[in-house]
């Protein structure tokens, strides 16, 4: 035998605005009585004209201080009612209607949320209370207890899932108002899936590869964007993506960097848990148009501990697809919107052997109706996103936790964010930073991503450029002494022009411009300074080459020297080092094998082998056996001069033995 279910208890409010109705009521009573006003009597015509309220001036709002429900638990609904119109709403009444289902995809979420009075009738009704009137300004509450065994939940007392409750107030003065909430029922933390939620934590965008040092102190003042963020996550068990270029900036800046920058840098160490965004929190698509063909240790630091989420904002291209799913990530997020089937609650697949995790899209679409809704509404949004994310706990428990990311602007309404996760985490689901893929994600099918280019004509163009000038970047980056250092800081520029919230105008079009051409620039940088045509007169010997380097970096170089002819044999490359912007020459050792005239082919090499700079051509004139003629004739004319000056030492010695033999 069912208990009948307790009245509902209301409360009225006192009028807001100063001089209720009562007050007004006696003043005018008192001119009548002395003959100051005249008295009235009313017509059928004076109650015809009388203005009705409209539904946009009356705010219902419906709360539960319950996070879920259970069988035979009992319900508690507060309904307030604020009428904010001029004319007071009498004889107000508040019906409870349930939904007729239990609700297990996000979908019927929405519809049950998006319904009106007149297009929702999947519902049953529980009860009615009665209000008293509600003068202008003033507000009146209700709360529904029922009892659970008046509730018709029994059909689904095995099965998992959310509930939905709606009020519908009526009146003899007002149109009618409907209002929607829901709250989840048999959550068992033991069966469903945790909640991650990825709060992107970005800046205002540049297009220079760090910020200076005024730029972080207005980002991490009192009022800063970057502080505002952290304010609004504080407490709370959610995933931090942090750009990359943020932090990097201050720990460049060392002592340098503002107080404030490092405190905030400090406040972000004490968040259990966070990830890196790609540096700049780069467009993939602008990514790939602009050469990039896998996440360099510049833009990622280390991708296969790196869960990557995407702006929805910016599609991805065919390029940019394949540079993620290349790229050994420990998962992609991707929005549902953009997925093959995105009615589908369970969005987990694979691509390339990368696990596709699905942001839901109705659950996206839910936190940012809530981050945007005023104060009449927040309570319904807030309950809609928490309804959300339950019926995705149950249906994504055998794959993963449930992942949602908020918008990347998320942080120009801090306040309402940190309401609407603190509604998440004051919820019956249990919120777990990061992202879980549980071994069923094997049994996962393959991902059809919908691709798209968003980049104009005029983008795409300049961002040419800078894909055509990598080649040269690239050779140049391959001879430096920190050669990943410099590959490294040539991609964090490139990222930093194709970072999401780029304007993507005119000035940005002229540094993505710069950049290609002082990529392009660097092909030069490492040169052969000219030589003169050598002569070989030996059989062996060394060719002096000098390389002259105009960077900012130190490198290292091969020598390689190529003859057109089996006339000489060269032992090359030689390496040689060169610091920033001065000369070194190397010496190439060079045999003759046969006399005659060889044209060398020089050119500088890095360890590939791979040719740096413009080669250069020198003709060499192969004469080894003029060094053994001249040999000959140096000793030749050497025994010459011996035996001239010894005859000659002879004959005088002998004419000065005979000069004495004749004296004596």
């Amino acid at each position: 035998m069912h208990a009948s279910c307790r009245t509902p208890r209301t409360r009225v409010l006192a009028a807001t605005t100063p001089g209720g109705g009562l007050v007004t009521a006696l003043l005018v009573a008192m001119l009548v009585l002395c003959g100051w006003l005249p008295t009235a009597t009313a017509t059928p015509t004076d109650t015809a004209t009388t203005m009705r309220v409209s539904s946009g001036d009356i705010a219902l709002t419906v709360t539960s201080s319950q996070t879920a429900l259970a069988p035979d638990q009992q319900l508690q609904l507060d309904v307030t009612v604020t009428n904010n119109a001029d004319e007071a709403v009498t004889t107000p009444s508040a019906e409870l209607f349930m939904s007729s289902r239990l609700f297990t995809m996000t979908s019927q979420v929405r519809e049950w949320y998006e319904s009106t009075a007149t297009t929702n009738t999947a519902r049953t009704k529980i009860t009615t209370s009665s209000l008293e009137t509600i003068e202008p300004g003033a507000s009146a509450t209700t709360t529904f207890e029922i009892d659970g065994d008046q509730l018709p939940t029994w059909r689904y007392n095995s099965q998992s899932g959310v509930l939905g409750f709606g009020v519908r107030l009526t009146s003899s003065t007002s149109d009618t108002v409907w209002q929607t909430t829901a709250l989840p029922w048999r959550l068992d933390q033991t069966t469903t899936a945790p909640v991650n939620v990825v709060v992107p934590i970005t800046a205002s965008s540049i297009t220079t590869d760090q910020y200076t040092a005024n730029q972080l102190s207005s980002l991490t003042s009192t009022t800063g964007s970057l502080t505002r963020q952290l304010d609004a996550v504080d407490g709370l068990d959610v995933q931090l993506a942090v750009d990359p270029r943020i932090t990097a900036s201050i720990a460049a800046l060392g002592d340098s960097a503002p107080q404030s920058a490092r405190d905030w840098a400090d406040r972000l160490n004490d968040f259990a848990s966070t990830q890196s965004l790609l540096w700049g929190d780069a467009d993939p698509t602008a990514l790939a148009a602009a050469g990039v063909t896998r996440l360099e240790s510049g833009i990622l630091t280390d991708p296969t501990n790196t869960v990557l989420t995407t702006d929805p904002t910016h599609p991805l291209s065919d390029q940019a697809l394949s540079l993620l799913t290349q790229s050994n990530l420990a998962a992609l997020i991707v929005p549902t919107a953009q997925l093959n089937d995105e009615s589908s609650d369970v969005t987990v697949s694979q691509l390339n052997g990368t696990p596709i995790i699905g942001a839901n899209s109705n659950l996206s679409d839910a936190i940012t109706a809530a981050l945007s809704a005023s104060d009449g509404t927040s309570a319904q949004r807030q309950s809609q996103v928490v309804a959300t994310a339950a019926v995705l706990t149950v249906s994504m428990r055998d794959f993963s936790a449930v992942t949602t990311v908020l918008p990347r602007d998320w942080y120009e309404q801090a306040t309402q964010a940190h309401a609407v996760l603190s509604a998440l985490q004051g919820s019956a689901l249990t919120l777990t930073p990061g992202v879980q893929v549980t071994a069923e994600i094997s049994q996962a099918g393959t991902a059809v991503v919908t691709t798209a280019d968003d980049l104009n004509d005029d983008d795409r163009a300049a961002l040419d450029t800078l894909a055509t000038s990598r080649d040269a970047a690239a050779l140049f980056a391959s001879v430096c002494d920190d050669a990943q250092g410099v590959a490294a800081a040539d991609v964090r520029r490139i990222a930093s022009l194709a970072a999401a919230n780029q304007q993507r105008d005119d000035s940005w079009r002229k540094a993505v411009t710069d950049l290609a051409e002082a990529n392009s620039a660097l092909a030069s940088a490492v040169s052969i300074t000219s030589t003169t045509n050598l002569t070989l007169i030996s059989g062996s010997s060394q060719i002096p080459v000098a390389v002259r380097n105009d960077s900012d970096q130190p490198i290292t170089v091969g020598v390689v020297i190529a003859p057109n002819s089996g006339r000489v044999t060269t032992d090359s490359p030689v390496r040689v080092s060169v610091d920033p912007h001065s000369s070194a020459t190397a010496t190439v050792p060079v045999r003759a094998i046969a006399n005659g005239t060889v044209v060398l082919d020089i050119h500088l090499a890095n360890a590939a082998g791979d040719t740096v700079g413009a080669p250069v051509s020198r003709q060499m004139d192969v004469k080894a056996e003029w060094e053994s003629i001249a040999i000959v004739a140096f000793v030749a004319a050497t025994g010459s001069l011996f035996g001239f000056g010894l005859i000659k030492s002879i004959v005088t010695h002998r004419r000065q033995r005979r000069a004495v033999e004749e004296s004596e």
